[in-house]
Formats: C-alpha cells, structure tokens, sequence
C-alpha cells in the first residue's frame, strides 16, 4: 500500500527491519514530520491512518470482550 510514500515496500507501517522500535501512533507522528513532506501532501495517507487505528482499537476491544469471563 502506497507505494509512492514507501518506495521498494520499506518503511510501511509495523515493518520487521526498522532500526528502532516505535509505536504505530508514533511512526504515524514521524512520517508526517518527514522532512520532503510526501505524507502531509498526500491525500489518502491521514484518512487511511486514522482507519488503521480505528480497526486496531476495535480489534483489540472486541477481543478483550471475548475474553471476559461472565
């Protein structure tokens, strides 16, 4: 996925070969303070961000419900 920000698919979101360990909110935060500012340019980056934390809290929060015991 958007392979004109992420050139060769390196440096997507929770990518395995990153040099230091961030949180998604703040490799988010990183990537719209880039200094050519491609991701602030971008018309589909926030709006697609923003999804993928709202799919990994809901996520999250129905698996937790699952696994309450009642």
């Amino acid at each position: 996925m958007f392979l004109w920000l992420f050139p060769y698919g390196l440096g997507g979101f929770s990518h395995e070969m990153h040099k230091y360990k961030l949180s998604d909110a703040e490799h988010k935060r990183h990537l719209l303070m880039y200094r050519d500012k491609r991701f602030q340019k971008d018309p589909h980056f926030p709006l697609i961000a923003f999804n993928h934390e709202q799919i990994k809290d809901s996520t999250k929060a129905g698996f937790i419900l699952t696994k309450q015991s009642f």
